[in-house]
């Protein structure tokens, strides 16, 4: 799917899987804003998609996928390509998408900031514990 301008979708995030699908194509130079609700959990930890931190983990981020980030922290990439990650969290109001307009649609995946080898901790919530997490995507030019 390819959105129009100002038309606008949303996607539910599973932490359980290292990279998921949107389902949406974009294309360089395009503009896009995003808003997520809602929970999902980290081993015993509960947050919303800006993550956690704590000083006593702290030290660990640097193993996150997008490094030095907080746990959690709803990410972004294209075709699944570690060059193209960046945050999210519950909103972030605009994000061009990289590249020199020339090039074919790439796939929007979004993702946990987590280590890469701890995807198996991770819990997608029910609506009963504040889940799931959903992002709404909006092409805004």
């Amino acid at each position: 799917m390819h959105l129009a301008i100002n038309e606008e979708t949303s996607v539910t995030v599973d932490p359980t899987i290292y990279d998921v699908d949107s389902g949406i194509d974009v294309l360089a130079g395009e503009r896009y804003s995003f808003s997520a609700s809602g929970m999902w959990q980290d081993g015993n930890c509960k947050c919303d998609a800006n993550g956690w931190n704590s000083p006593l983990f702290s030290v660990g981020r640097i193993l996150n996928r997008l490094r030095g980030r907080n746990y959690f922290l709803l990410c972004l990439n294209l075709d699944r390509e570690k060059s193209t990650y960046a945050g999210v969290g519950t909103e972030r109001k605009h994000w061009d998408v990289p590249g020199d307009g020339k090039s074919q649609p790439r796939r929007l995946h979004f993702f946990a900031n987590d280590w890469a080898f701890m995807y198996s901790n991770n819990k997608a919530l029910p609506a009963a514990d504040g889940g799931p997490l959903v992002v709404a995507v909006k092409r805004i030019a």
